[in-house]
């Protein structure tokens, strides 16, 4: 079976688990691979509540002009005319600069459910830093393909410019 697989990119665990530990923990949690990338490998134990693995940057580098960890996603196919494309987001609450417009709208708003925002004020707490739980965390896109193409068709993944939860109205994710 193959799996769907998630990396974040990060320059500490409490950098990945503040920005991202509720999408790694939910991810996790659904059966895909996740890990997170650190310069070492160390200090991983608030990673491992989150249910992600943790390995070193190999010859690859997070990429320096983002502030922030990077999410990178990729889904599962068992088809040969499936083409995979690498998504990348950055995390945050706020459009980095120099993103145009355009790739602004293409973010997308993750709903923590109720498992995820409990193991991640947990690891927060085990990072050092306050327990505190959003609702919800913003990711947006890292470079201007945020789309995947399956048998030719053009689908916006995952739920580009609109939150994850069974209502499409943006005013129930906040």
């Amino acid at each position: 079976m193959v799996r769907s697989r998630m990396e974040v990119w990060a320059d500490d665990p409490g950098a990945a688990v503040r920005w991202a530990g509720g999408l790694i923990c939910d991810r996790a949690m659904a059966g895909w691979d996740v890990v997170v990338r650190l310069p070492a490998p160390s200090g991983g134990a608030a990673l491992k509540i989150l249910g992600a693995g943790v390995r070193g940057h190999d010859e690859q580098a997070v990429p320096p002009e983002w502030a922030v960890p990077l999410v990178t996603m990729s889904g599962a196919c068992c088809d040969p005319n499936c083409e995979h494309e690498l998504l990348s987001y950055v995390c945050g609450s706020v459009v980095p600069d120099g993103l145009p417009l355009p790739l602004a709208d293409n973010g997308f708003r993750h709903r923590l459910s109720v498992g995820a925002r409990a193991f991640k004020a947990h690891a927060l707490r085990a990072s050092g830093l306050p327990g505190e739980v959003a609702p919800t965390e913003l990711f947006w896109p890292a470079r201007p393909k945020p789309f995947s193409v399956v048998r030719g068709r053009i689908d916006r993944w995952p739920n580009a410019g609109r939150c994850n939860d069974a209502s499409n109205t943006p005013e129930t994710c906040c």
